[in-house]
């Protein structure tokens, strides 16, 4: 309904809270009063993506996956275990399988079925568990001899000395 700049609303207070209407009157949204001075009044379901429906982002969720059947019968589970806020589950998942190989992903999800782990925190926490094991650990080598090969720079610089009379000299005058 925000067209920009120079867009007008008219705001009324009521019962349920601040009434926000539209230019012909017609109602845009309903905002409660917070009781605490200075707080910002925010409706975090403005941000959500509903441009897609549900099935459709479940769906393109398990086309991602290795194993499409488990993977869609596992979102199926998790929508189950978490019905209302499976949209954001299934957003923080297609998020997290998207930056992953695809053997870390289908690992994850095994694991995930086998142990009943039903939520997209906990399938991104497995995932990154499993990514760190896949990766080798390569140890560094370096190669250090200094008694062979050619010489170092400075290694033939000798200290300047200093006479030990000289230190007698000033020890005496104190």
């Amino acid at each position: 309904t925000y067209k920009g700049p120079g867009t007008t609303v008219t705001i009324k207070p009521s019962a349920e809270g601040i009434t926000v209407l539209g230019v012909q009157g017609n109602l845009l949204c309903v905002h409660r009063i917070s009781p605490l001075k200075g707080q910002k009044i925010i409706l975090t379901d403005h941000k959500r993506d509903k441009s897609t429906a549900i099935a459709e982002m479940m769906e393109s969720f398990a086309a991602m996956m290795p194993d499409h059947d488990a993977a869609l019968a596992w979102i199926k589970i998790v929508k189950d275990s978490k019905p209302r806020y499976i949209r954001d589950q299934v957003q923080s998942l297609v998020e997290t399988v998207s930056t992953l190989e695809l053997q870390v992903t289908a690992a994850t999800l095994e694991y995930c079925v086998a142990h009943g782990i039903n939520g997209a925190a906990d399938f991104k926490a497995v995932s990154a568990k499993l990514q760190g094991q896949s990766k080798k650990r390569e140890t560094k080598v370096i190669r250090m001899n200094p008694l062979g090969g050619g010489r170092i720079a400075g290694a033939d610089i000798q200290p300047d000395r200093s006479d030990i009379a000289d230190y007698d000299d000033l020890l005496e005058k104190f």
